[in-house]
């Protein structure tokens, strides 16, 4: 028998249903720090453009830090 991750430890659930005629996104919002949950409502799915979405998943930080990149690209192409 290999590792096992603990059942209690901090994970993410992030999943999208094609249908016809678009997508549903959708994801938990807890979020952990080692074994404690920091917050039990965090938005994962950032919006970066009228049809363009971020799951957010690992670091908040470094992933709201990428999000915050990705809309000022996008603003400045646009």
């Amino acid at each position: 028998a290999g590792w096992m991750p603990s059942p209690t430890a901090g994970r993410t659930t992030i999943m999208a249903v094609e249908f016809d005629g678009g997508v549903i996104l959708g994801s938990d919002s807890r979020v952990s720090a080692g074994q404690s949950v920091v917050n039990c409502f965090f938005n994962k799915l950032e919006p970066l453009h009228d049809r363009i979405y971020c799951a957010l998943s690992g670091s908040a930080a470094d992933a709201q830090a990428m999000v915050d990149l990705i809309n000022y690209q996008l603003e400045l192409h646009r």
